[in-house]
């Protein structure tokens, strides 16, 4: 049977009879804690990730953390989990399913927004799974939800791109998966060498040599595009 814990607010009788206490729990440590990993993670990746660091910028006691998570690696599926859940993950999915927009032009556009987000609320630029996506030996649990983050956004770019064949702004002639991961690819580099540059804008260049080489007889012009 599964031990259930009581909740923050129920009081708690103390072993041998002694007088009865209500638990401490601050109702948003767990909020906090998951706020502050996601940040660790992305500037860190997860085996560097510290524990002291997420106490630190969360304010929370060791003593709550464990309660709440057990393990390093339930804190960081936590984390990974908040990424997913973030308000701009349906605008940059959105862009690419756009309908008011040529196919190329979705795929366009969530490029241009990849950028513009990045790094906008203070954090390193480029992909926040980027440090994850680069440990070889990262923990199954998270492997799953970075894959499969990147899974979605490829499946939606490769719909866009043959969205574009139909409507001529894509070259029939290509492989619309592989430019899709091509593209991709191509974003996270620019991330990093965005990070160094601390310029959001070489995430936009690194991938346009590939979209002008997808670009089909009606693609429209990169100023067109972006009016």
């Amino acid at each position: 049977m599964v031990r259930q814990r009581p909740p923050a607010s129920q009081k708690v009788a103390v072993p041998g009879g002694g007088p009865r206490r209500t638990a401490t729990r601050s109702p948003d440590a767990r909020a906090r804690l998951v706020a502050a990993a996601a940040e660790v993670l992305r500037e860190s990746g997860y085996r560097a990730a510290s524990i002291e660091e997420v106490l630190a910028r969360s304010g929370v006691a060791k003593s709550n953390l464990y309660y709440h998570f057990p393990s390093k690696l339930e804190l960081a599926c936590a984390g990974v989990d908040a990424w997913l859940e973030d308000p701009d993950v349906p605008v940059l999915m959105g862009a690419l399913s756009d309908e008011r927009l040529r196919g190329l032009d979705r795929v366009r556009r969530w490029i241009e927004l990849f950028a513009e987000l990045s790094g906008q609320d203070g954090g390193p630029c480029g992909c926040k799974f980027g440090m994850l996506a680069a440990e070889e030996d990262l923990p199954e649990p998270l492997r799953i939800r970075v894959e499969g983050a990147m899974r979605s956004i490829r499946q939606a770019m490769t719909a866009a791109l043959q969205t574009g064949v139909r409507d001529g702004s894509v070259r029939p002639d290509i492989d619309c998966e592989r430019v899709a991961v091509s593209i991709l690819a191509a974003a996270q580099g620019g991330g990093l060498v965005g990070r160094l540059a601390r310029n959001s804008d070489r995430i936009v260049t690194a991938c346009e040599g590939i979209l002008d080489l997808a670009a089909g007889p009606v693609a429209p012009s990169r100023t067109a595009a972006r009016a």
